[in-house]
């Protein structure tokens, strides 16, 4: 009895400790974000502000061309921007928009939360309940520094996790809402667009439809709105995020690691060759993925959410721009991983939550910053490989041919 009773006092005093550090982390980023780097509050939104102005005005909203001072997304994210601009005051608009994004955050916490617990309610399942309360995974995900820099400069990172996240709650029983979710996520960033090769993979092919009619639909509203010159705008710039490296001290993409190291290395001028390996391997890799939907017996929702999460991380660590507030795109299988019953992983998945939220500290003493960041996502993407197979398996073993209902509602 008294072991007992020892051992829920460390328990608490670990967790208490935990969150001490972990939310002392959070505010040391938003100094290093707002003090030492200066970056004002919505110093993004800004940025998208300013291109709708533009486009409202017949210019061009894609010029002057710049990575992380130009606006790069699709046209349609400028129709969602008019939402919140109609104001007609830059500053009013700018907190109107860290107010909805902080909502719409919150809701991504409860979807993955959701999600997370569904996935682990396969017949796979280690035991009956994770070892972590939810309340836990709010506190970690609420604190989350990748988060408070989405807010502090008006990122539109919250609304792509919500539309994400919507997409695979609603894929099953909602297809044409998971399509629509979906097609908002494409226009507010275009790699979710991976996503829509999923869902093919999947068999879903009414919510690929519906992802289809809706980048339509918005894409006709956006060009009644402004013009239809400033789509052949946006085609001009898009061929160059993907052929370029982006060198950058705050890209954190593996592409961009790779470049600097060799660059320090005196390897020479191995753009095009980078950039060439570097497609292959996303398309090696995606290829691999989707054939498991398109092979492998996927007749579990749950398993497929494991599917879905190897996705994403993959999509987030394949991206030639990978900044900081990326992270947040990461809340689904970051959570899946904290809600793990095993001790293993559930020490995995706190120590690569950790590491993300040390980032900003490790700047201090290290130009390339983005190694912890590299090795959270090849970690990543490997727990999560290897958790779906091994649910995989033991769902063939246990269930043979018969399929399993999603809990998703």
């Amino acid at each position: 009895m008294a072991s007992t009773s020892r051992i829920r006092i460390l328990a608490r005093a670990s967790t208490a400790i935990f969150f001490v550090v972990y939310f002392a982390l959070a505010v040391h980023s938003e100094y290093w974000l707002g003090v030492v780097t200066t970056h004002p509050i919505g110093d993004d939104f800004k940025i998208y502000y300013g291109a709708y102005q533009k486009a409202l005005t017949g210019q061009n909203p894609y010029e002057p061309y710049g990575i992380g001072s130009g606006f790069i997304y699709h046209p349609s994210a400028l129709t969602l921007v008019s939402l919140i601009a109609w104001f007609g005051d830059q500053r009013v608009s700018t907190y109107l928009w860290i107010a909805i994004s902080a909502a719409a955050w919150g809701v991504s916490i409860w979807l993955a939360i959701r999600l997370a617990e569904a996935a682990w309610a396969c017949e796979c399942r280690i035991s009956d309940k994770p070892r972590i309360s939810r309340w836990f995974v709010v506190l970690v995900f609420l604190g989350f520094a990748p988060f408070w820099e989405t807010l502090h400069i008006g990122q539109v990172n919250a609304f792509v996790v919500l539309c994400t996240l919507l997409a695979i709650h609603w894929s099953q029983r909602r297809p044409l809402a998971a399509g629509l979710a979906l097609a908002l996520a494409v226009v507010l960033k275009t790699s979710p667009l991976v996503l829509a090769a999923y869902f093919g993979a999947m068999r879903r092919f009414r919510l690929v439809a519906s992802a289809i009619a809706g980048l339509l639909v918005l894409s006709w509203i956006s060009s009644v709105q402004f013009s239809p010159q400033v789509f052949n705008q946006f085609w001009t710039i898009l061929p160059r995020l993907g052929s370029e490296v982006h060198p950058d001290t705050y890209n954190q993409s593996f592409l961009s690691v790779v470049y600097q190291t060799f660059s320090s290395l005196s390897q020479g001028n191995s753009d095009a060759t980078l950039v060439l390996g570097y497609r292959l391997a996303f398309l090696g890799v995606s290829t691999a993925l989707l054939a498991i939907g398109l092979f492998v017996h996927l007749k579990s929702g749950q398993l497929s959410i494991w599917l879905y999460m190897a996705v994403i991380a993959a999509t987030v660590f394949f991206s030639p721009l990978v900044w900081y507030h990326h992270s947040t795109l990461l809340l689904l299988p970051l959570s899946a991983l904290i809600l793990n019953p095993g001790r293993i992983g559930l020490g995995v998945g706190l120590g690569l939550v950790f590491l993300l939220q040390a980032e900003r500290a490790f700047e201090q003493f290290e130009t390339l910053t983005a190694y912890p960041i590299v090795v959270v996502h090849l970690v990543l993407i490997g727990m999560l490989v290897t958790l779906y197979l091994k649910c995989n398996g033991r769902f063939l073993h246990n269930s043979g041919d018969r399929s399993l209902d999603s809990p998703l509602t």
